[in-house]
């Protein structure tokens, strides 16, 4: 995988804002591990209550994802289109995942 073709990549290609690909990415490497330690896709109030964040805080960061990332519901979805468990906790955080609209 190159680094261009990268989740972290394509997310900041993506932004109209490039300031918000860290928060994208960063919302998705805690969303997947939400997802591993409650060992079932997480409800946005149930990412909200494991980061200790407001639910409109949650609401957002989710609402941002799907506007860069319209073809995935959630971050379990752009995970598991990559081939990644987000039950496995030992998957590789976003920075090592490649394109998800590549894989499959």
């Amino acid at each position: 995988m190159g680094l261009r073709n990268s989740f972290v990549a394509l997310t900041a290609a993506r932004c109209a804002r490039k300031r918000d690909a860290g928060r994208i990415v960063a919302f998705a490497a805690c969303w997947t591990t939400t997802h591993a330690i409650i060992g079932h896709r997480p409800t946005v109030e149930e990412y909200a209550e494991d980061w200790g964040m407001s639910r409109a805080t949650a609401y957002r960061e989710q609402t941002m994802f799907r506007e860069v990332w319209p073809e995935f519901l959630t971050p379990s979805d752009l995970a598991s289109a990559l081939g990644l468990d987000p039950l496995d906790t030992t998957i590789p955080g976003p920075v090592g995942w490649g394109d998800p609209l590549a894989a499959g």
